[in-house]
């Protein structure tokens, strides 16, 4: 019975769980000292580091997806070679046996049209069988015994294709269960030790409580805090976002922020250069922007995703963010 596969225990990206993973670092070491009463100590921020480094060293589902196409294209260019030679020994048999022979009818050659591998590789077997059954009369038409070993040889060489597509795609799922299964061990203790720090504000500071509150998609509000370092570009995750979405936006840094829709993952301004449309908060102020008017999102254009930028030189910057 085949186990079970691993479901992740959150409902946004991994891109967002690794932004939400720093983000709360950020914060837990801010707070160290506040925290131990409530048992959370440089053992547990060390172990949070371990786990969020063993998450970030599982390879991205790209890379394995990359494998497998390639060894998917290695297979096919093999099939292809291997068919080439499968039509010369279907046609020499078709003229020296007849077409409408049942001797000819035996190489099979019409079932390999379209079949997929593995049934290409059996016919392809029994081709090369009937050709060494039928030498004696493809001899003098150029399918000797040196023409089907070389035959054989591409069938062995095929053969190994298909195991290695194979081998590739089990690497992917492998690599996909243990990916999902690394992010809910990150994701569990950042859970863990936000909650207890909640409990210890929850009733003490307000702006701390907020800081690690961890929001869904299906929560009501979505919230993105954390810190910016000196020239630094991030993008973080919004959903359901419309052009009339309001946006708060809070600089509680030393630098000015700057916030934009971009239309690259890695925050690049959108639209391209100069003519970006994008926003600048002043350190230690707050405000509300209108999506598309004011931070230029635009679907049209795939300018979605959500952007933070901070351009001082040698200034952090500390960011909230939220939504409504």
């Amino acid at each position: 019975m085949s186990q079970q596969e691993t479901a992740t225990k959150f409902d946004f990206s991994y891109a967002e769980l690794m932004a939400q993973a720093l983000e709360k670092q950020a914060f837990l070491e801010r707070d160290q000292d506040e925290l131990a009463v409530k048992g959370i100590t440089a053992d547990n921020l060390a172990e949070y580091a371990t786990k969020m480094a063993a998450f970030q060293a599982i390879n991205d589902d790209g890379v394995f997806k990359a494998l497998e196409s390639e060894a998917v294209q290695i297979r096919n260019a093999a099939q292809e070679a291997l068919g080439v030679k499968l039509r010369n020994i279907a046609g020499t048999a078709a003229n020296v046996l007849g077409d409408k022979s049942a001797q000819y009818r035996t190489f099979g050659y019409d079932k390999i049209a379209g079949a997929e591998p593995p049934l290409f590789l059996l016919q392809a077997e029994i081709i090369a069988d009937r050709a060494d059954a039928y030498r004696p009369q493809l001899d003098t038409k150029g399918i000797d015994g040196d023409y089907i070993a070389a035959v054989r040889t591409d069938i062995t060489a095929f053969q190994q294709t298909i195991k290695d597509v194979a081998t590739a795609a089990g690497n992917r799922d492998v690599a996909t269960q243990t990916r999902r299964a690394a992010a809910n061990t990150l994701y569990d203790i950042i859970v863990n030790l936000a909650d207890l720090a909640k409990i210890l504000y929850v009733d003490t500071n307000e702006a701390k409580y907020n800081d690690y509150i961890i929001y869904h998609k299906s929560s009501t509000a979505q919230s993105r805090n954390g810190r910016l370092k000196a020239k630094q570009t991030l993008t973080r995750e919004l959903s359901a976002m419309t052009a009339d979405t309001s946006i708060i936006i809070q600089n509680d840094g030393e630098a000015a922020l700057e916030a934009y829709f971009s239309q690259h993952k890695d925050g690049a301004p959108a639209p391209e250069g100069e003519a970006g449309i994008f926003v600048s908060i002043p350190s230690h102020e707050k405000k509300t922007f209108i999506a598309g008017e004011n931070l230029g999102y635009n679907p049209d254009i795939q300018a979605t995703f959500f952007t933070l930028r901070n351009p001082s030189e040698d200034k952090s910057v500390i960011y909230r963010v939220r939504i409504e």
